[in-house]
């Protein structure tokens, strides 16, 4: 999707996807697909935007900037996964937008059900959730109409 999203932003060893669920629904996607790999996690919940991205070291950073998408650039290659409900910047209810590195992928645990799984929803390019592709390209395209992302920043 050569939309707002602006894949140049995005590093080749990322996937972008467009899949059912939410924000709700990564909440649970994000350990189903990455716990496999330590078998523990830990989580920082706090409400609010860092001024600063933290360097993790080799540990891959999972943000959920769903009150972020498309106000402001961000440096992708940061982060191992960025995540977001789309009812606040970038479609509906019910539908979530995940960018995830690609090394992160494959991981998955077993119990993960399939609409949960990234690297199944990348393998098949997120058909399996066309109406979140449809009505985020929809809305995508309307964005690109309207202004760009340095615009919405200021």
């Amino acid at each position: 999707m050569e939309l707002q999203i602006d894949k140049t932003n995005v590093p080749n060893n990322y996937k972008i996807l467009f899949l059912s669920g939410g924000g709700q629904g990564q909440f649970a996607a994000v350990p189903l697909n990455l716990i496999s790999r330590t078998g523990s996690a830990d989580y920082v919940v706090t409400g609010i935007e860092f001024d600063f991205i933290p360097d993790t070291k080799v540990v891959p950073l999972v943000a959920d900037m769903s009150s972020n998408f498309m106000s402001k650039k961000i440096d992708v290659s940061k982060f191992g996964v960025i995540y977001g409900g789309a009812q606040k910047n970038i479609g509906t209810s019910g539908v979530a937008l995940v960018i995830v590195r690609e090394d992160l992928l494959n991981q998955a645990l077993p119990i993960c059900p399939s609409i949960l799984d990234w690297t199944i929803n990348a393998k098949a390019d997120s058909i399996p959730d066309t109406p979140p592709m449809f009505v985020m390209g929809r809305l995508f395209q309307w964005i690109d109409r309207q202004d760009n992302c340095q615009e919405r920043q200021k």
